[in-house]
């Protein structure tokens, strides 16, 4: 299938790298109009070409003859009008398929209070006569138009985005260098009010951009330094369309890929895998979705919902079982994406009953397994829902009581037919889950990594570090990096995440050159280092409790207790027992000593180390 893609969104690159995750064989061109924009799509591969420069209605006409799409989108900004009368002129002029992918709706901002003006013009009329600095956050195309305001270049600070161009437009027309912000957003609230502090900022002038221009942040900073917000209408006229998740099914269907189940907004990661959709994040659209149909009584076809890691999911409702105003059933289908495992594929079904008062409750039905040992995120006799899952849910559907007015409760079921099957093929049963798999996720999204990709990409991070002069931290998973925040001091974004390639990302440090290494983690990852383990992924070693078992019969454990410990399905309920008998300091203290030893066996001693260590409420460090 060939498709036309008219970007420069934020939504044409989302849908760029959504069909070029599908594994159809589509061909893609997309049209974007500045040099800026074209950097931030991906790079152009056989089945996909990337055309830069500005059309004209003729121009458009030309390509989509010359071309011959069997769909055009446009996916152009929401202000650009003209636009988008062009590309709709030369479709029904060529006789092309042409779909207007629209940005999600504003909502409410709640905490600012702007004013509104319907036009550019209507909103330098509300700046007459006006004292005090101005931000615009109009972007380069209203540079020009500014210039008119009394003492602009003394008062108007403007952010564009960090192309040559629009820079050197803005210091043409008189712009000092210092009000000119080349940044590309958007920002989170903290740094727009970092930027408005510093200029003494008095009126912000802003579009209605949507959460992905950083509206609602751009607000909230103002009210924040007490600044006046004016904001320009979106334009009705560019209003109509189909969402961002309506134009991947649509895409999905056409090319064949309809069956792919559930489906990221940011499909590709930055090593070209596909991300996948976690089980918890299945069952809270599922969750949502029910909740909305209980109410409404209207069917869904299609649910989408924003994960803990900001990226957004989607997914097409199978299976639809609507009892209206009563109870609502849906399935959502697992996609694992390039890191496939047994639910890859997988019905997740929720049903959702509605009751007149009291809480969400959340519970599991056929083919969710039940905890049947401690250590575990959830007590025993818990169907196993994880916690993240569990509040992604009840955020969900609160979510939709809210916005439709109901303030009872309900009970939400969350099951997976053949789950029992499915889990033999886990460790569940290892890890004391028993009848059925397990409802995880702590992000929402399932990042693939090839083992090369992988290093690649630990690799940029490392020279990003060394380039600014820092020194290295390292966490396995993203549980050890924010807990290294707490204790370090430091950002997450100063941490650079190793997986569970530990020893390859040491020798990879050595080689760059880095004097000063941290490593920080989990218990249940770094304890494994102690016994030499180096890639501490579960399919390649345990020995957590082996490990632990050893040390503690070191310290002084009998057989009973170091029995205790290899029966244990986690290090927190092993560190449980070590301290309750009183030997938890001594075994940690031999443990890290291992670790050190194994460790300086791939760095050597040059390096200065610190290994930090986190489980069950205690950390330990070398230093």
């Amino acid at each position: 299938m060939k498709i036309l893609l008219f970007a420069g969104t934020v939504e044409g690159r989302k849908l760029t790298e959504y069909i070029l995750s599908l594994s159809t064989e589509t061909e893609l061109t997309v049209s974007c109009a500045t040099a800026y924009g074209t950097e931030l799509l991906p790079g152009e591969r056989e089945g996909y070409n990337i055309l830069e420069g500005r059309l004209e209605k003729e121009g458009m006409e030309a390509l989509i003859k010359e071309l011959g799409p069997e769909l055009v989108i446009d996916a152009t900004h929401p202000y650009a009008l003209i636009v988008s009368q062009n590309i709709r002129t030369a479709c029904e002029v060529t006789g092309a398929r042409l779909i207007r992918v629209r940005r999600e709706e504003i909502q409410e901002v709640k905490g600012a209070e702007p004013e509104y003006a319907d036009s550019l013009q209507q909103a330098l009329d509300a700046l007459k006569d006006t004292e005090g600095n101005i931000f615009s956050a109009l972007g380069a195309k209203s540079l020009e138009t500014l210039t008119c305001l009394k003492d602009f270049e003394k008062r108007v600070y403007v952010c564009i985005l960090p192309d040559p161009e629009n820079l050197k437009k803005a210091l043409d027309l008189g712009y000092p260098r210092e009000h000119v912000i080349c940044m590309q957003g958007p920002f989170s609230r903290e740094v727009n009010r970092a930027l408005f502090k510093e200029a003494d900022i008095k009126i912000l002038i802003t579009k209605e951009s949507g959460s992905s221009g950083g509206y609602a942040e751009k607000l909230l900073a103002a009210e924040d330094v007490s600044a006046r917000s004016i904001v320009i209408r979106r334009p009705s006229e560019n209003e109509e369309g189909i969402s961002l998740f309506e134009a991947q099914k649509l895409i999905g269907e056409l090319t064949g890929a309809g069956n792919a189940g559930s489906w990221c907004d940011a499909p590709v990661n930055e090593t070209g895998m596909k991300r996948g959709v976690t089980t918890g994040a299945c069952a809270a659209l599922g969750a949502k979705a029910a909740a909305c149909m209980a109410l409404t009584g209207k069917e869904k076809e299609v649910e989408s919902l924003v994960t803990p890691s900001g990226i957004s999911v989607g997914s097409r409702l199978l299976d639809i079982d609507l009892k209206k105003y009563e109870a609502a059933a849906c399935s959502v289908k697992k996609f694992s994406g390039d890191d496939p495992d047994v639910t890859d594929g997988a019905m997740v079904r929720v049903s959702l009953k509605l009751l007149p008062e009291g809480d969400i409750i959340i519970d599991g039905g056929e083919g969710i397994g039940v905890v049947t040992k401690p250590g575990l995120s959830l007590p025993v006799g818990e169907k196993a829902i994880n916690p993240v899952p569990r509040a992604m849910i009840k955020q969900a559907v609160s979510e939709v009581f809210e916005e439709l007015g109901y303030s009872g409760g309900a009970k939400v079921t969350v099951s997976i037919p053949g789950g029992e099957e499915l889990a033999k093929k886990t460790f569940n049963s290892r890890l004391g889950i028993e009848g059925g798999l397990s409802v995880l996720g702590t992000t929402g999204v399932i990042e693939p990594m090839s083992h090369a990709a992988f290093i690649d990409a630990v690799a940029v991070q490392m020279d990003v570090k060394k380039a600014l002069g820092q020194s290295l931290i390292l966490a396995p998973g993203s549980i050890g990096a924010s807990l290294a925040t707490g204790l370090l001091g430091c950002d997450e974004t100063d941490v650079v995440l190793c997986g569970n390639f530990i020893g390859e990302t040491l020798e990879l440090a050595v080689k760059k050159g880095f004097k000063s290494i941290t490593l920080a983690g989990h218990m249940g990852k770094l304890v494994k280092l102690a016994a030499g383990v180096m890639n501490t992924h579960s399919h390649v070693a345990d020995a957590r409790m082996e490990t632990i078992g050893v040390h503690a019969a070191m310290a002084g454990a009998g057989p009973d207790l170091v029995g205790s410990i290899m029966e244990c399905i986690s290090t927190d309920k092993a560190v449980e027992i070590l301290e309750k008998e009183g030997i938890l300091d001594t075994v940690m203290d031999s443990v890290m000593k291992k670790i050190v030893y194994h460790v300086r066996g791939v760095t050597g001693e040059d390096v200065t180390l610190r290994i930090v260590v986190f489980c069950g409420g205690h950390s330990w460090s070398t230093s």
